[in-house]
């Protein structure tokens, strides 16, 4: 399942998500590009991110081939367990960036990277200190990075929400 999708230039696209390669359900991080008309997809490998359902969401490309992304992973009855973020620079090849321990309640929604490499991530804040949850009324969550480290940065909340008085 592909879950995000960003097109630098006209017919370079790079796609990303996860996919299964058995019927036990052992998820992998999946990456498609599109490249003079041809979708070519592998998956990535999971070894250094915690152990269950990993997958790749809400992809930026501020170039072709040059791309970030936000993981996710959930364990093994379905529950949100961590996130960061997935680099990729010209030359190939995805690095990994862990959040926090004191993040993983955070829910990643949103990532942008403009040409030169500046990017930005939005989402909610999971634990936001009575002010409210992701499904409720609360403060933003925003990161912003180099497309190869990320780190939070505060921004004004929301209008009219419980943390936004």
């Amino acid at each position: 399942m592909l879950d995000s999708v960003s097109c630098p230039a006209a017919a370079r696209c790079t796609a990303v998500g996860e996919s299964s390669t058995s019927d036990s359900g052992d998820f992998k991080m999946e990456v498609s590009d599109l490249k003079a008309g041809r979708w070519t997809a592998r998956q990535l490998s999971n070894t250094t991110l915690d152990p269950g359902a990993p997958g790749l969401s809400s992809v930026s490309c501020a170039a072709p081939h040059v791309c970030s992304a936000v993981w996710t992973s959930f364990n093994t009855s379905g529950d949100f367990q961590d996130w960061g973020f997935a680099s990729r620079g010209a030359a190939g090849g995805w690095h990994f960036q862990f959040t926090p321990s004191h993040f993983p309640t955070d829910t990643p929604r949103g990532l942008s990277c403009a040409p030169g490499g500046v990017c930005m991530m939005v989402g909610g804040k999971g634990d936001d200190e009575g002010r409210g949850g992701v499904s409720d009324v609360g403060s933003t969550l925003t990161w912003r990075g180099s497309g190869t480290s990320f780190a939070p940065v505060t921004a004004p909340p929301p209008p009219a929400t419980v943390g936004g008085r």
